[in-house]
């Protein structure tokens, strides 16, 4: 079936009247720079089978990418995603945190700048428990962060 593309489509913008706050975790910007990034870094993987490979018809198509298949319909919806045709579907307590860098969070502010929805960007360092540290499957808790979340979920966005 057909992809829906519409701004409307992001599950958050869809139910902002359900949702009286909403933390968004370093948000993906742009869904075609990020399927960048993700070929990117599976390409640079040290062992071929870990690397990114087209998955034939029979098997749905597609390819595989970092473990896990993903169809092309997919992949051109995420690559469709931009999160500054959202923002203003948003919900008005969302708040973004940025633990990756500084560059970041000035890319994310450079992406909300024409906005009208006033969102908050606090900008809280550590290494993401996605990312794996010296071995498969163990990444750090950011607990700071966490914690951050947990306050601007139960006290607001002025946290």
């Amino acid at each position: 079936g057909a992809v829906s593309r519409r701004a409307g489509d992001y599950r958050a913008a869809r139910r902002a009247r359900d949702i009286a706050a909403l933390v968004l975790w370093d948000p993906v910007i742009s869904g075609a720079e990020y399927l960048d990034e993700l070929f990117l870094s599976a390409h640079s993987r040290e062992h071929a089978a870990e690397r990114p490979r087209q998955r034939s018809i029979e098997e749905g198509g597609g390819h595989e990418l970092l473990g896990f298949r993903l169809p092309a319909a997919f992949a051109s919806a995420i690559g469709d995603l931009r999160l500054a045709a959202v923002v203003s579907d948003l919900p008005g307590q969302t708040h973004c945190v940025v633990s990756q860098s500084s560059r970041s969070a000035d890319v994310l502010r450079q992406a909300l700048a024409g906005s009208t929805a006033a969102l908050r960007v606090a900008e809280i360092p550590g290494r993401p428990p996605w990312t794996e540290v010296d071995q498969i499957m163990s990444g750090e808790v950011p607990v700071q962060l966490l914690h951050h979340i947990v306050e601007v979920l139960c006290n607001g966005a002025s946290a």
